[in-house]
């Protein structure tokens, strides 16, 4: 059996019930857009987690193609600001891909995982 990897992680925030993030705009609540894509592509859309404010879609793998499609043709994404690689350092799920998308127009940015 393969062994994790060493690695000393930074510790994740606890998630505070009740507590606004200051930080947070409104250009990352974007629960609307999240029930679109569940609405459009069912199973394919996993989690939606909010974290300080900020959604985050998952996405399976095999529909992210599809998924930004429709972000920017129907719902005004076209704006690719990240695409970045992540090593979780875990033995199963180890890689994640993200991507950060703008609706420049609406003023408006989404996060997806893979």
């Amino acid at each position: 059996m393969a062994e994790t990897l060493k690695f000393h992680f930074t510790p994740v925030a606890a998630p505070r019930p009740g507590e606004a993030n200051v930080h947070a705009k409104l250009s990352t609540n974007v629960a609307k857009v999240a029930d679109r894509l569940k609405a459009e592509f069912g199973a394919a859309i996993g989690e939606v987690s909010v974290f300080a404010g900020e959604h985050t879609v998952f996405v399976k793998s095999g529909r992210i193609r599809d998924v930004c499609l429709f972000l920017r043709d129907e719902l005004g994404f076209a704006y690719l600001v990240d695409l970045a690689g992540v090593d979780r350092f875990t033995e199963t799920e180890r890689f994640e891909v993200f991507y950060n998308l703008v609706n420049v127009g609406e003023g408006k940015r989404i996060r997806l995982k893979v």
